[in-house]
């Protein structure tokens, strides 16, 4: 906004020099009476000297070509710059809500086997055993993914610690938010609360998750446009 402002101005001040220029060409008084615009404009035999103002104008050109060229460089390397910021964020914003989702069902798949595959003395049966070790292993993967995915998405939304962005607080607070609940729910498989575990929803969690899908859906609309402004 504040470019294309500058802009205007900046061409408004060029058309009043130009309409100036054109006015001294029709009024022979005010030649005469400034020195500087008689040497440039006013010929030996006192006739208006039209080479003159035709060069002031190619100059005038020339530098709103050149100024409005490196304006439109400017513009189009912030815009690819931040084309190329939003793919990284949607990246791990993406890889984020991919890798919480995968932690729920891997949860829940692991409480329904602590739940259903055990013998008549109360004990894992053979199956069972091998089932939540495998999913265990499923885990460690998972919370690295999501643990490297919500470092980035702090890094890349750095600006939150000094912008006044609402949407960006929302975007971390619901990442955060997000995290803890499916922690919390993570803590009853380390505390042994199997029972409680195996009756845990994941709908809530779920819809969080869809909430900051659409969310960050809103958010990059508004960077996009911004990116085709080259703001």
């Amino acid at each position: 906004m504040q470019s294309t402002i500058k802009l205007i101005v900046k061409i408004i001040i060029i058309i009043c020099l130009i309409v100036y220029l054109l006015i001294i060409a029709f009024n022979m008084k005010i030649i005469k009476s400034n020195q500087l615009i008689q040497f440039l404009f006013v010929t030996e035999k006192n006739k208006f000297n039209w080479i003159g103002i035709t060069s002031v104008l190619a100059i005038i050109s020339l530098t709103f070509t050149a100024w409005d060229s490196r304006r439109k460089l400017k513009a189009d390397l912030i815009s690819k710059s931040r084309i190329k910021w939003m793919d990284n964020l949607k990246g791990h914003i993406g890889l984020y809500c991919s890798a919480q989702q995968a932690k729920l069902v891997t949860l829940e798949l692991i409480f329904r086997y602590l739940k259903d595959e055990r013998n008549e003395n109360g004990e894992l049966n053979e199956f069972g055993v091998e089932q939540v070790n495998i999913n265990t292993a499923k885990l460690d993967k998972i919370e690295y993914d999501v643990s490297n995915s919500i470092a980035l998405i702090k890094l890349n939304l750095f600006r939150y610690q000094s912008t006044d962005d609402e949407i960006e607080r929302e975007i971390l607070n619901s990442v955060e938010a997000i995290d803890k609940k499916i922690s919390n729910y993570q803590d009853l498989l380390t505390d042994e609360k199997y029972e409680k575990g195996y009756e845990h929803g994941m709908d809530s969690e779920m819809k969080d998750i869809d909430k900051l899908l659409h969310l960050s859906a809103n958010y990059f609309k508004i960077e996009w446009e911004k990116a085709k402004r080259g703001e």
